[in-house]
């Protein structure tokens, strides 16, 4: 099972928002909304996150605040990582994370799409 990150978490995010995943993605989106509402107490914040997400404000940037949110939940909690981390996993089922090289790309070798990168990379 992959660790639990900001990163795991945005992709699963944003798998989710831009997927037609049906019944099981609109399933997913419910519990993480009952998750974060059960929370609301500790980090009130996050309730606008999901809706920025949700709303027409989605996209990467609002992906990200709400993983940032919900990855300092997991830290604070075990329950909460653990949760998460069984969510993440049933969401990369249902709505799969697809990159694309497109356009006029000429690609020769191996491709490394990511965002942040923290050390080295090795292939």
């Amino acid at each position: 099972m992959e660790s639990l990150t900001t990163a795991t978490l945005a992709a699963a995010l944003t798998a989710l928002v831009n997927s037609t995943a049906g019944e099981a993605g609109k399933a997913a989106w419910a519990s993480l909304k009952t998750f974060v509402t059960a929370r609301l107490i500790r980090h009130p914040e996050s309730a606008d996150a999901l809706a920025a997400l949700e709303g027409s404000a989605g996209g990467h940037a609002a992906a990200e605040h709400l993983a940032s949110i919900l990855f300092t939940l997991a830290q604070e909690d075990q329950t909460d990582s653990a949760w998460l981390q069984t969510w993440c996993t049933e969401v990369r089922s249902v709505a799969p994370v697809n990159n694309v090289v497109a356009g006029r790309a000429h690609v020769s070798g191996n491709v490394i799409q990511a965002h942040t990168i923290s050390g080295g990379i090795k292939l």
